[in-house]
């Protein structure tokens, strides 16, 4: 879906038809349309008299003392704040600082610094600088700062267009959600683009939340950084339907400390929500880097670089994790990749990593045939899908189980050669008869998925056979394809 980056805008505005905003100059009871020597003292006052076409220009340090609303007497409210203006709510209701009547949509644009310094429930309107009525939209461009004390600086539930934004940024707990789900001028995708994202150290972050379901975001070169008490840097949740987010070029760092597992760079639980991150560096200083924990979504890493001073990556659970393209890892922890045998993670490409994966559980094997004493000579070899292959000559008085033992050494030799090879097994142990026997592989073949049911290739250079199947009730390997190389002096 990447792609959509040309779709901006929040260029030049016309100079003509404006209305002018000054609170140091202006009088709302004297001031006049288009008149830049006779300014309005309020943005609310001169909202009440714009018309589709005009342009309301603020400047100075702006206090709102009420919840400015664009009313329903024009269809989309454009306002361009100018160097140095400032915009700072001064009240405590339940209403953001800025909001509209149903159906309106309105445009910032300039330069300006906003902050609603309330200190009520976080994430509530009373925290918020900018929301909407229903059917309503609202769009930033360029501006310098927002900022809250404690909530969502932002908080659309419809069309979702913010470029150019210097720093969003909120001192305590909930800071950004998306709430995106609707089209608009033919396009089902809401854009975030060379935004920072900035918030205290320690302190969590909920950057985006699929709150609603249904939402398509596409966010390209921006940068985050929080994680802490109440969130990983970004946490994505929610949503009773399937939501998209394809991060691009991004930059995502948890400066969490750690605790409670709330220093992870990117986080995602519950919904169905699928995440690319496309050509991403993600980075958390004491916890996982990428998680991908509950809910029936999926995360998708395209060629980019993770770095954790814990394990990097780890998926449980549900949710699933996939790898394209080449992705570098570098892990602080004794495994790269924490992964599940239930759900396996699937590598379509190159991962290359300081350490070597691991996973969580482990798999139980039959080995059956055997329907003779093994004969001095013959030779027993396993063969995998991919062509790997393993194999045991017999010894005179060796016994079946010698020859699973020498089948042991010879994949543990094997998998010396290179962690991709083959499987790492545990000692055999007997199962209901002499010649059903089990082994534990607890480090899966990273080449080759072999799921319940099926079999490696058995066999002898005598009369005799054997087969090699996974025992029912155990699942596949739990990380499938590709190639997983590992570079010990691999930092990033």
């Amino acid at each position: 879906m990447y792609g959509f980056g040309s779709n901006k805008k929040g260029g030049k505005l016309p100079k003509e038809k404006r209305i002018f905003v000054d609170p140091e100059n202006g009088n709302d009871a004297t001031a006049l349309k288009y008149r830049e020597d006779k300014p309005f003292a309020t943005i609310q006052a001169a909202a009440n008299v714009f018309a589709d076409g005009d342009v309301i220009e603020c400047t100075g340090d702006i206090v709102i003392s009420a919840s400015v609303t664009f009313p329903n007497t024009a269809s989309l409210f454009v306002l361009d704040f100018k160097e140095g203006c400032t915009v700072t709510g001064n009240f405590a209701n339940t209403d953001p600082m800025f909001t509209t009547d149903n159906g309106v949509n309105y445009e910032i644009h300039g330069r300006g610094v906003f902050h609603n310094p309330f200190t009520g429930s976080p994430g509530s309107s009373a925290t918020r600088v900018f929301s909407m009525g229903a059917n309503s939209a609202f769009e930033i461009y360029g501006a310098k700062r927002i900022s809250t004390y404690g909530g969502r600086p932002i908080n659309p539930s419809g069309w979702l267009n913010i470029r150019n934004v210097d720093q969003i940024y909120s001192e305590n707990f909930i800071s950004f959600n998306t709430g995106y789900r609707s089209d608009r001028d033919g396009v089902n995708y809401g854009f975030i683009e060379d935004c920072v994202f900035k918030r205290p150290d320690g302190t969590g972050a909920y950057f985006l939340q699929a709150t609603t379901g249904g939402q398509k975001v596409i966010i390209n070169d921006c940068e985050f950084s929080g994680g802490g008490s109440s969130g990983g840097c970004i946490l994505i949740s929610g949503g009773a339907s399937v939501s998209y987010f394809e991060l691009n070029r991004c930059k995502i760092v948890s400066v969490a400390p750690g605790g409670a597992g709330f220093n992870r760079a990117f986080w995602v639980i519950n919904g169905n929500n699928q995440s690319l991150l496309n050509d991403c560096y993600v980075e958390s200083v004491s916890g996982n880097a990428v998680l991908a924990s509950s809910g029936d979504g999926e995360v998708i890493l395209k060629n980019c670089r993770v770095k954790s001073g814990s394990t990097a990556i780890t998926r449980s659970s549900t949710c699933d994790l996939t790898f394209i393209g080449v992705n570098y890892i570098d892990s602080g922890s004794t495994v790269s990749i924490n992964s599940t045998l239930d759900v396996p993670s699937k590598n379509y490409g190159k991962i290359v990593a300081n350490k070597v994966p691991q996973a969580v559980g482990s798999q139980v094997w039959n080995i059956t045939g055997f329907t003779q004493t093994p004969a001095p000579g013959d030779v027993y070899t396993i063969t995998a899908d991919d062509g790997t292959s393993i194999d045991y000559t017999v010894q005179g008085g060796d016994t079946d189980l010698d020859v699973l033992q020498g089948l042991e050494a010879a994949a543990i030799a094997k998998a010396s050669e290179s962690v991709n090879d083959f499987t790492h097994f545990t000692p055999f142990v007997a199962g209901a008869s002499p010649y059903d026997l089990r082994m534990t592989a607890i480090d899966p073949d990273y080449n080759y998925d072999l799921n319940e049911g099926e079999a490696w290739a058995g066999s002898s250079s005598g009369a005799d056979t054997i087969t090699a199947s996974l025992l029912s009730g155990n699942a596949g390997f739990a990380i499938i394809g590709g190639e997983y190389l590992i570079d010990e002096n691999l930092t990033l």
